[in-house]
């Protein structure tokens, strides 16, 4: 698998906020929302953050984790029409759908090599049946929650698999999911296309489902088997895949807190910028020389535009100021370290608290492309 050819191509959303309805957004590599003020903009990427924050909470058993970029008292605070409390009240719904290449001969060899005409009578998918050692496979999961006593919790998850270039089978309203987990007296328990296993085993790791069974209690062709040799080709590479988006998913905010005039030495190397850029100098601080790879803008001269084609590798701060430089930033950036105190970042002899705050605006900005 090769997860940095992995995208996402669409989210939906239901009950969350200010979307009632079932509502699927498409996304491309550059998707830019525009609407009026209050609209649901937002609430678009905060659905991507409260994953992202979950799946970053050490703790796997978390399902959804309220803390963080993206906070809640509840889950009936996210939920449409803030529901009254009860002891069930029915949450949001998130769909992700992803696009990712898989490794199928590797999938198969994990899998012992199964007999594929009994993989495909199996799990229903005929292309398993001559199947290629490399696809480009799109695949979405549905997660459905609630607030139980109090608590916020995952009722159900809904996964489907289909090929590069076909419609997405939920199009179909007869088309069962491949996979729906669900908790039947405590325990998750999985159907494939609406057929109860009672082998297959369930894990989460927060929401992202982990699915195991007993290979010598059951038959090589066994359909639970097929079952679950059908989850580790279409499911278990595009759900690590999965899992390295959301991880690698960098938000930054509109809101900016006025630059101090001296920072303060950051102890270990920050990882991203923050939510309001309030990161951005520490970053460039202690990341100064590393090497970066990046195109330089396009070059408008007159009537002409000029594409750049040769990628440069360049350290940090110099790659920042070449940024800026194609801008029109006329004083270079740079960092002046105060002996024990900290250091100043200085567009000339200006800190950045004195530049104007167009420029607090729009490092973060230009980091968080180079980085």
């Amino acid at each position: 698998m090769n997860s940095a050819n992995a995208k996402l191509t669409a989210l939906g959303l239901e009950r969350f906020k200010s979307f009632k309805g079932s509502t699927r957004i498409g996304l491309a590599p550059l998707t830019i929302v525009v609407g009026r003020n209050n609209s649901g903009k937002s609430t678009l990427i905060q659905s991507l953050l409260l994953l992202r924050q979950t799946l970053a909470d050490p703790r796997p058993n978390v399902t959804l984790r309220l803390e963080g970029v993206f906070e809640a008292f509840g889950l009936r605070e996210i939920t449409f029409g803030h529901p009254p409390q009860a002891p069930r009240v029915e949450g949001p719904v998130i769909e992700l759908e992803w696009e990712s290449d898989v490794d199928i001969e590797s999938a198969l060899s994990s899998a012992l090599d199964p007999d594929k005409d009994n993989l495909a009578r199996h799990s229903g998918i005929s292309w398993l049946k001559d199947p290629p050692r490399k696809k480009t496979l799109r695949t979405s999961i549905k997660i459905f929650t609630a607030e139980c006593e109090g608590a916020a919790q995952i009722e159900s998850i809904e996964l489907r698999s289909w090929e590069e270039n076909a419609s997405s089978p939920e199009n179909d309203e007869k088309s069962p999911p491949d996979i729906r987990l669900l908790k039947k007296d405590g325990v998750w328990v999985c159907l494939w296309k609406e057929k109860l296993s009672t082998r297959i085993q369930v894990e989460l790791d927060h929401f992202i489902p982990y699915l195991q069974i007993d290979r010598g209690a059951v038959g090589p062709r066994h359909r639970e088997r097929a079952w679950h040799n059908a989850y580790m080709i279409l499911f278990a590479q595009p759900l690590e895949a999965l899992k390295d988006l959301l991880s690698e998913l960098h938000y930054l905010g509109s809101l900016r807190q006025p630059p101090p005039s001296l920072f303060k030495i950051a102890t270990t190397a920050p990882s991203e910028i923050g939510a309001s850029g309030e990161l951005a100098a520490q970053l460039l601080h202690r990341r100064q020389g590393d090497i970066v790879h990046f195109l330089p803008p396009v070059d408008v001269g007159g009537s002409s535009v000029t594409t750049p084609d040769n990628v440069l590798g360049r350290p940090m701060v110099v790659a920042v100021n070449a940024i800026l430089e194609a801008l029109s930033i006329k004083e270079s950036l740079r960092l002046e370290e105060i002996k024990d105190v900290g250091f100043r970042l200085l567009f000339g002899d200006a800190s950045l608290l004195h530049v104007g705050r167009g420029l607090s605006y729009l490092l973060p900005l230009v980091e968080l492309g180079l980085f």
